[in-house]
C-alpha cells in the first residue's frame, strides 16, 4: 500500500509520459499540470495540460480493508482508501496549424500504448525529482511498492457533460479536451494495528451439537402464589431443555453463580440466590458450560425487599432499607398508596424518585441499602409502601383475608 504522496506521484508521472512524448512529435510541445483557467501565459502554447478534477472511491477495493476495528473500537489492521482519479486532458496551440489536434494525437496514442503506470516509470520520476531538488517533495512516495499499478482508460464524456465542466469549474472558454481515469491508488494509514500475542498451543475438541434452553424461571416455594415473584436468597429452578451437562457457571446480570448440587437434571436445574453482586431488577440468566457452550438468555425479575422502620413520616423524609444493596444509577421509585381510603372518594397515591445517585454523595462508593426519598403534598393518613428498582416491584404482604396490609407508613 501507498502514503499519502501517491496521488501527487501518479499526476507527476503522467505529466512526464505526456511531456516526453508531445515534445517529439510537436516542436515546442510541453506539458502541465496547470487549472483550465490559469493566465493564458502559464498555460502550454502548443501542448497538454493535465488537471485532475475529481477522486472517486473505488468499487472494487472499497470494502476490502474491513473490517478496520475490533468490536471494542481497537485498530486491527490499517485502514486503506482505495480511489479513481479523474483527469481532464486539455490541448493547446494554433489553431491555424492544428497544433491542438497534433498534440491530441500524440497524447491518446500514447496512453493508449502505455495505459499502465508501471513502478519503473514511477522510479524514473522519481529519480528526475531528485536531480532536480535532492529535498523535493515525491521522493518519500512509495507509489512504486503498491499492489495494484495505476491503469488509464479514457471516459467518453458528453458534449452536455464536458460543457457543464468548463462553464460551472473553470468558466473560461472551451478548448479540445478529453478525459481519462487512474485506477486504482490505495492509501494506507500509518496508524499502528494492536497485536495479540500469538497462539502458543492449539486445542481442538468437538462437542455435539446442542443448545441449552432455558424456558422459564419459578421461585419453588410452594407457599408463594406467584412463582415468578422472585426475591434474593430464594431457590429458583431454570426449566427447559437439554440443560444437564458440566456446568461451568451460572450467570444473573453480575453475578456468577453455581447450581445447587444434584439438582441438574436434563430438564431442570437449581440456583440459590444469594450472591452479593446481585442486583433487584430484571437480570438475564444465563447457563455456561465447561465445553464452552452456552444456554439463551432468559429473564429474571429479582424484586427487592424493603424495611420501612419508621412508621410515622413527620421531617417529609421516608427512609427505606434495601435487600439486595442499590447501585448509584439504578432507577429508584417509591409507591405510594393510601389504605382504608373512604368508601365517598377515590384512595390517594402517590409516586417519588429517589435522589441524585440514590443519594450516595461519595464517588468512591457504588452502592447503598438505604435511601432518603423526600415527600412533599401528601395527604395525611395510612399507605401502603411499594418500590420499583430497575423495573421490578417489591412484594406486599397480605393478611388473613387476602388484603394488602404491610408495608405500612403513617403521615401525620
Amino acid at each position: 500500500m501507498s502514503n499519502f504522496l501517491s496521488i501527487a506521484t501518479v499526476s507527476t508521472t503522467l505529466r512526464r509520459l505526456l511531456q516526453d512524448a508531445v515534445q517529439q512529435d510537436v516542436t515546442g510541445a510541453t506539458a502541465t499540470t496547470l487549472r483550465p483557467d490559469a493566465p493564458a501565459g502559464q498555460l502550454p502554447n502548443p501542448g497538454v495540460n493535465l488537471f485532475m478534477y475529481q477522486v472517486t472511491p473505488n468499487s472494487a477495493w472499497i470494502n476490502a480493508d474491513l473490517p478496520t476495528r475490533s468490536s471494542s473500537g481497537a485498530l486491527i489492521q490499517r485502514p486503506v482508501i482505495a480511489l479513481d482519479l479523474h483527469y481532464l486532458l486539455t490541448f493547446y496551440g494554433s489553431d491555424a496549424n492544428l497544433e491542438p489536434q497534433r498534440v491530441l494525437g500524440s497524447a491518446l496514442r500514447t496512453l493508449h500504448a502505455r495505459p499502465i503506470i508501471t513502478a519503473a516509470m514511477i522510479q524514473a520520476t522519481l529519480d528526475a525529482a531528485e536531480v532536480e531538488d535532492p529535498q523535493h517533495f515525491l521522493l518519500g512516495s512509495n507509489l512504486g511498492d503498491d499492489v495494484e499499478r495505476v491503469k488509464l482508460t479514457p471516459l467518453p464524456l458528453s458534449l452536455e457533460e464536458l460543457s457543464k465542466l468548463w462553464s460551472v469549474l473553470f468558466q473560461t472558454p472551451y478548448s479540445l479536451s478529453v478525459a481519462y481515469v487512474g485506477t486504482v491508488v490505495l492509501l494506507e494509514s500509518e496508524q499502528a494495528p494492536q497485536r495479540a500475542l500469538p497462539v502458543r498451543v492449539r486445542h481442538i475438541s468437538a462437542v455435539p451439537f446442542r443448545r441449552a434452553l432455558i424456558e422459564r424461571i419459578v421461585d419453588i416455594d410452594p407457599a408463594n402464589p406467584l412463582p415468578e415473584s422472585i426475591e434474593i436468597n430464594d431457590i429458583v429452578e431454570l426449566q427447559g431443555s437439554q440443560l444437564d451437562g458440566s456446568v461451568s457457571l451460572v450467570r444473573v446480570g453480575e453475578a456468577q453463580l453455581q447450581p445447587i448440587p444434584d439438582s441438574v437434571r436434563a430438564d431442570r436445574m437449581r440456583l440459590l440466590l444469594t450472591d452479593p453482586a446481585l442486583r433487584a431488577g430484571i437480570q438475564g440468566v444465563q447457563v455456561r458450560y465447561q465445553d464452552g457452550s452456552e444456554s439463551n438468555v432468559a429473564a429474571l425479575i429479582l424484586r427487592p425487599q424493603i424495611v420501612v422502620d419508621q412508621p410515622a413520616v413527620t421531617s417529609g423524609e421516608l427512609p427505606i432499607d434495601f435487600d439486595p444493596v442499590v447501585s448509584r444509577s439504578q432507577r429508584v421509585t417509591v409507591y405510594l398508596n393510601e389504605h382504608n381510603p373512604p368508601a365517598n372518594r377515590a384512595p390517594f397515591a402517590y409516586s417519588f424518585e429517589a435522589p441524585e445517585a440514590n443519594g450516595i454523595d461519595d464517588p468512591t462508593v457504588a452502592t447503598t441499602n438505604r435511601i432518603l426519598f423526600a415527600m412533599a403534598g401528601v395527604e395525611p393518613g395510612d399507605y401502603l409502601v411499594r418500590v420499583q428498582v430497575g423495573g421490578a416491584e417489591s412484594l406486599l404482604g397480605v393478611d388473613a383475608g387476602g388484603s394488602y396490609n404491610q408495608p405500612l407508613v403513617s403521615v401525620p
